[in-house]
């Protein structure tokens, strides 16, 4: 059980850190990441109260053994992306 827990915390942490240096290779689109938790019965706490955070692209999730969240990307505005102020910034909030 806990060789399982190592493998998959470490397995997340890589896949995580890929994920992150992928979003720095598009800084272009992209202004940062959001935090998300899987928000079920399993999820602790510290998940639960970091879902929906918004982070810099320099920021790492920093997860515990077995955590299951992931970054999500969030893009910039269309009129950052295409240099045109006049456009409405119609990403999610």
């Amino acid at each position: 059980s806990r060789a399982e827990t190592l493998v998959r915390t470490e397995f997340h942490r890589a896949a995580r850190e890929a994920t992150r240096s992928a979003y720095e290779w598009n800084a272009d689109l992209l202004d940062g990441w959001t935090w998300v938790a899987a928000c079920d019965d399993r999820c602790c706490a510290c998940c639960w109260a970091m879902h929906g955070t918004h982070h810099t692209l320099a920021d790492s999730l920093n997860g515990h053994p077995s955590c299951r969240c992931v970054m999500a990307p969030r893009t910039k505005s269309w009129g950052a992306i295409l240099g045109d102020s006049s456009l409405p910034d119609t990403r999610p909030s």
